[in-house]
Formats: structure tokens, C-alpha cells, sequence
């Protein structure tokens, strides 16, 4: 009996130089190993080597498709040209809804794996319809530059090469679970299983590399991962897969890059953008943590995405309940895996009492890297009325960023955030992960917090008010205001 059965045009096993392996024998030979890999055991792969289009398309070849658990079709211009192909997948798929159904617990034994891009319009209707319900894996990058293919071959260099392994362990993953819902393997070892589901937005070409790599990790975790099928082309039937997709999900991650992306015909945002809007919506009405990662200031020439941007940090209803990062990956990455297993959050850092710590009182100055000039005369004034400063990292990694960030949470006595050219909800977020700062380890909460008020100046800062927090606006020339004396008054009181 077969595991897989492997359907393509013989086209295109034709190797690229003389004396080399084609490319669908390097694919048969790469994915037979990662699955046995996976599965602890040997499994087979079956595949024509030699049927042509004269053959017989008999008995013979039939009962490779009944005695085949799943099917890989590898998508090309010759394979939907080739009748043949046509006839392997439809009778793949008959046989397959003979025997019980072609999609168990929300797994296909169809796999689409896309070599080449294939144009809609060139696929025959009869394939269509199968094909646009399936998540393909696609081997290939479109260059966002220049608009260039570029298909992962070893002949194409070892970023090919790599992105050509990477996308053969997604698929063998993906197909390891298949096989194990729709008939158990003798001896594998069980997937772990998660009660936790992840809705990962679907992205922009230029983040999807990033996008596979943290949908692979929460796989390899044990994770449900949605969508897990193509989106629809318009906006309505979007809405509907997306709203699905949600009320299943505990987190919502969704990866903005320089561009806004597609546009759907029937709508006036882009599918990012929607997926973001619905979202905010679903954490309106319970309890959803959304993750939204940005691109740097100045990264994008996209004015429409400059603007969409823009919004998210100033308005409300676009980072409700979300967490916005910028930079690498890496910090989005950690807060998701941390949301993801709650129970190794449950032993805190250990961390000395604050009351009992010596010394001056500790301030925690928050601001922007593009405000550290402006915020030298605070520090100054701060240091100079005997308190000890702590800054936010200006240089390093966003890990180092985020590890000295949580340290200075949790040793000092008060919070103060300077909100100078930083966006609104930049200051919104620092005064929440002031709230979150006894999860980190601290025995009792910061008491002390209070918002610096700087230039620029804006409508929306001279409105900006607080019942908890100390709202100091600075003076012309840097003198101290009484609001600020209060503030300064109430950390040393904190420490004492």
C-alpha cells in the first residue's frame, strides 16, 4: 500500500543541467525522508517514472490510486495542460469519496504543491473548483521589486536551495497529520495535541517568508493553525471564512509590511486590512489577544499603507486589545509562545520587594529613540532632584530591547512616559505593560506613573487625561512645573 501518491507532468523532472537530479526526484527524495523522519518509520512514495501519454490508463494504474492514502499534485503549465494529470487527480479524488470522503476533521488527502504559477484562468474548470479550496505550498517567490519568479531549485543558488527545504518540512508536517486522521500509521508516535488555535492573517508577499516560519513553529508546537484553506476572491465570502476562522481562535496575529496589498473587487480596504478590522471586532465582543506587528518609521512609500498605519497607532477601534511591535520579529514571536502556554507563566521572575530596596528612588523614563535628545533635560532634572534614572535600550537586538525593559518594570518605584513624537497608542501600550509588571515578578504593583507631555503638540495631546496616572506638560525652556514637583514628591514617597 502507498502513503502517497505523487501526480505530475514528466516535463518537468527534466534537470536544468546535464548530470543532475530533475526537480520533482530531488522533491520525491527530500519529502520521503522528512516524513519518515516525522513518522519514526519508513513510508512509500509512489510516482509514474516512465507512463507516457500513449500508456494505458488501466487497472494498473488505478489501484496505485486506491491502495494511496493522500496525493500530491505538483502544479505547473504542463500539468494543466497534460489530460492525463487531469484523469490521475479526478480519479484519485472518485476513488477517494468512494472509500468514505475526500476531507476528514478538516484534513485533504489532496496536497497542491505549486512549482510554477499556473494563471486562473489557464486551469480547467473541473480542476478549479477542487484546487481553490486546497492551501497550496507554494515553491516559489515573486521578487515585490522587480515582480521576477523565482522557484526554489538548487540550481538557483543556496537561498533557493533553503527556501526549498523549508517549504518541503511544512508540507511533510501538514501530510504527517494526514496520514495519521485518516488511517493511524502502525508505530508513529502520536502529534501532540493543543487546545490552543492561532488565527495568523494572511499577509503581503514580502512577509510571507516570515509568515511561514511562525506558522511552522506553532505546527511543529502542536498548534491549530487558520486559515487553513485559500481565502475567497470577494469580500463577503472573505468576511464569512474569516469570522470561522476567529470564533475558533484564542490569538489573532496579523503581520503588516510595506505595501497595503489586494484589494478586493467588491471592497474598499485591502484583505490585510480587513482581517484586522473583523478582528478588532471579535476582541470587542470577548476576550481575543491580538498581535500586530508594523514596519518601521519611514520603511514605506505605499502612501495608502503610510496612512493605514498611521491609523492603527492613533485610533482605538484598529488596536484594541492588540499588542504592536516594530523592528525584527523576534519580541512578537516570544509574547505569541508565552500567550500560547500560560502554565510556564504561573512562576514568576523572582524579584526583591520593592520596599525593602536601599538607596535613591528609581524612575523608569520611557521614550522613543527619536526623542532622546529631547528627553535629556527631563533626565537631567529628574537626576538632579536625587532620583535614579533607568532608560529603555537605545541600541541591541529587540530581545536585549525587551529584557532590560521588563528588568527596569521591575526595579523601579515609578513610570514615566515622555510623549514626544511617539504615536498614541505607543504611550497606551507602555501604560499597559505598567499593569502587566507584577506578572513579571514584582510583589506589589507600580503606583507611581505619570505621562510627560512634550512636543509636538497636537489636539489630541492637549486633551489627553487620566485618573491614575500624572499628566505633566512641559514648559517653554524646561521649568519645572508643580504638576511635576508632585510627581517627583510621590516617587521618593514611594520608596521611603
Amino acid at each position: 500500500m502507498n502513503d502517497v501518491f505523487i501526480s505530475y507532468a514528466h516535463i518537468d523532472d527534466q534537470p536544468m543541467l546535464e548530470g543532475q537530479r530533475g526537480w520533482i526526484s530531488q522533491f520525491h527524495r527530500s519529502l520521503e525522508v522528512r516524513m519518515a523522519q516525522l513518522l519514526g518509520q519508513e513510508l512509500k512514495i509512489w510516482r509514474d517514472p516512465k507512463l507516457q501519454g500513449s500508456d494505458l490508463f488501466d487497472d494498473a494504474l488505478t489501484k496505485q490510486f486506491s491502495d494511496s492514502k493522500v496525493l500530491v499534485s505538483v502544479l505547473t503549465p504542463r500539468y494543466v495542460r497534460s489530460d492525463w494529470c487531469r484523469r490521475e487527480l479526478e480519479e484519485f479524488v472518485r476513488l477517494a469519496g468512494a472509500q468514505g470522503a475526500v476531507t476528514t476533521d478538516n484534513k485533504s488527502r489532496v496536497f497542491k504543491v505549486v512549482k510554477t504559477p499556473v494563471a486562473p484562468h489557464d486551469i480547467p474548470p473541473q480542476l478549479t473548483d477542487l484546487f481553490s479550496r486546497l492551501l497550496g505550498f507554494e515553491f516559489y517567490e515573486i521578487d515585490t521589486e522587480t515582480g521576477k519568479l523565482r522557484e526554489f531549485d538548487e540550481t538557483f543558488g543556496l537561498v533557493a536551495r533553503q527556501r526549498f527545504f523549508e517549504r518541503i518540512y511544512d508540507l511533510a508536517h501538514e501530510m504527517c497529520a494526514a496520514l495519521k486522521t485518516f488511517e493511524p500509521t502502525p508505530g508513529a508516535s502520536a502529534v501532540r495535541l493543543s487546545d490552543k488555535t492561532v488565527y495568523l492573517a494572511t499577509t503581503t508577499l514580502e512577509l510571507q517568508p516570515e509568515r511561514d516560519k511562525i506558522r511552522r513553529e506553532l505546527l511543529e508546537r502542536g498548534h491549530r493553525v487558520l486559515p487553513d484553506a485559500p481565502l475567497p476572491s470577494l469580500s463577503s465570502e472573505i468576511e464569512t471564512a474569516v469570522k470561522s476562522c476567529l470564533g475558533q481562535c484564542s490569538v489573532a496575529v496579523h503581520l503588516l509590511g510595506r505595501h497595503y496589498g489586494t484589494t478586493p473587487e467588491d471592497a474598499a480596504e485591502s484583505v490585510p486590512a480587513l482581517q484586522l478590522r473583523w478582528s478588532a471586532e471579535a476582541a470587542g465582543q470577548r476576550a481575543l489577544p491580538r498581535l500586530i506587528w508594523l514596519p518601521g518609521a519611514g520603511e514605506t512609500t505605499d502612501e495608502r499603507q503610510r496612512a493605514f498605519l498611521t491609523e492603527i497607532q492613533d485610533l482605538p477601534k484598529w488596536h484594541f486589545s492588540a499588542d504592536l511591535f516594530e523592528g525584527n520579529l523576534t519580541a512578537l514571536k516570544k509574547d505569541l509562545l508565552a500567550k500560547l502556554s500560560p502554565a510556564e507563566k504561573k512562576t514568576p521572575v523572582p524579584a526583591a520587594p520593592t520596599a525593602t530596596l536601599t538607596g535613591p528612588a528609581r524612575v523608569y523614563l520611557m521614550c522613543e529613540t527619536a526623542d532622546e535628545p529631547a528627553v535629556m533635560a527631563l533626565e537631567d532634572f529628574l537626576f538632579a532632584q536625587g532620583l535614579e534614572v533607568c532608560l529603555p535600550a537605545g541600541d541591541g537586538d529587540s530581545a536585549d530591547a525587551s529584557t532590560l525593559h521588563r528588568e527596569n518594570l521591575l526595579s523601579c518605584d515609578g513610570v514615566l512616559v515622555f510623549y514626544g513624537s511617539a504615536p498614541r497608542a505607543w504611550v497606551d501600550i507602555k501604560l499597559r505593560d505598567v499593569l502587566k509588571a507584577p506578572g513579571y515578578g514584582r510583589t506589589k504593583p507600580i503606583t507611581v506613573q505619570g505621562v510627560y507631555i512634550a512636543p509636538p503638540l497636537d489636539q489630541r495631546k492637549e486633551r489627553f487625561r487620566s485618573h491614575d496616572t500624572h499628566v505633566i506638560h512641559a514648559q517653554p525652556d524646561f521649568t519645572a512645573n508643580a504638576t511635576l514637583t508632585k510627581f517627583v514628591q510621590a516617587l521618593k514617597d514611594a520608596r521611603s
